[in-house]
């Protein structure tokens, strides 16, 4: 008889930030868990292990054949992790976070975050400066029956609001590789699970302070470029970890077309005009975010239609309002 075969219809996720950033920390799946989204379908299959160096020696000078490969070197994972952005749903304190999948996946796509107790308990994001060293996380992902382990990984950030939905986040992570071995799927404790994450309904927008304006779709790319690994031939594996460099926040925004008189996006773009932007998500206190830029510029216009309702589609790009100053982005969590 062949062998049980292996499930493909459970997955799940624990991470910790690094104290010592490519260092592994030993994960718990009771203080550790993230709530993973993965929609209405199976979860998708792991992605693979890849390697900086494949193992290849070139060809055999006698006759032109494959030599025989040696030990691939300089193991690394790329994967994807989505979530649904939920809050606490109770007060948060300095102690008191957003739950773990948004929190410490923030992190890893490059924000601080900081606590205030004005003008309510309150989390907000900022770009973590590049005078530091950015959060790096040791993750865990169990599919297929097996438990993959990653440490120093570091991720990007977009989320994409289409329709009246929840809006979906995404972490395209990469980190160095550490093992892969046989694991139960066990029970992981998350944060907050009962609370309903917010729709896309009843959504606040800001665009240059324009009223009257009817919102159809939302999506973000933080744009973080993550560098090739550093290569180390005194380090074991060969693989010294990532650094992640420059970061470009875009909104795409699809509106219905308004007047000019309201907003004029061409105008917008062809002046090179600085504008607010913000969008929020949730009404109801700490379990709501909003996503801004002080200092944004339209950079592409496309005009569109559904049907007979003439749209428009437009990106901001948010900018910082000094070279020296931190400000290009801002994501509060109250």
């Amino acid at each position: 008889m062949p062998s049980v075969a292996q499930s493909n219809l459970v997955i799940g996720t624990v991470a910790k930030e690094e104290v010592d950033p490519n260092t592994a920390e030993t994960l718990s799946v009771s203080a550790d868990g993230l709530n993973t989204y993965i929609g209405d379908g199976d979860p998708q299959p792991p992605t693979p292990i890849e390697y900086i160096f494949d193992g290849n020696t070139g060809r055999s000078a006698g006759n032109l054949a494959p030599q025989r490969r040696t030990n691939p070197n300089g193991a690394f994972r790329q994967g994807q992790f989505q979530c649904q952005a939920r809050g606490l749903g109770s007060t948060y304190s300095a102690v008191l976070t957003p739950p773990r999948e948004v929190f410490r996946m923030l992190k890893a796509a490059g924000y601080d975050l900081t606590y205030s107790a004005t003008p309510t308990p309150q989390w907000t994001a900022t770009p973590t400066p590049f005078s530091t060293i950015p959060t790096h996380l040791t993750l865990g992902v169990y599919a297929q029956g097996d438990l993959y382990m990653q440490r120093g990984v570091q991720s990007n950030f977009s989320y994409a609001a289409e329709g009246l939905g929840v809006p979906t986040w995404t972490f395209d992570w990469q980190g160095i590789f550490t093992s892969v071995a046989n694991a139960v799927m066990p029970v992981i404790t998350l944060l907050a699970s009962d609370v309903l994450p917010p729709v896309a309904s009843g959504v606040t927008v800001n665009i240059n302070g324009a009223s009257g304006l009817v919102l159809r779709s939302v999506s973000f790319n933080r744009n973080r470029q993550i560098a090739a690994a550093r290569v180390a031939q005194n380090v074991a594996g060969g693989h010294a970890g990532l650094v992640a460099s420059s970061f470009s926040p875009e909104w795409e925004i699809e509106i219905e077309r308004p007047l000019r008189s309201a907003l004029n996006p061409e105008s917008l773009q062809a002046s090179a005009t600085s504008i607010p932007f913000s969008v929020q998500y949730g009404a109801t206190q700490f379990n709501r975010w909003q996503h801004s830029t002080a200092q944004g510029q339209i950079i592409n216009v496309q005009p569109g239609n559904d049907g007979g309702i003439a749209t428009v589609r437009f990106t901001v790009r948010g900018h910082a309002s000094t070279p020296s100053t931190n400000d290009a982005e801002s994501l509060l969590i109250n």
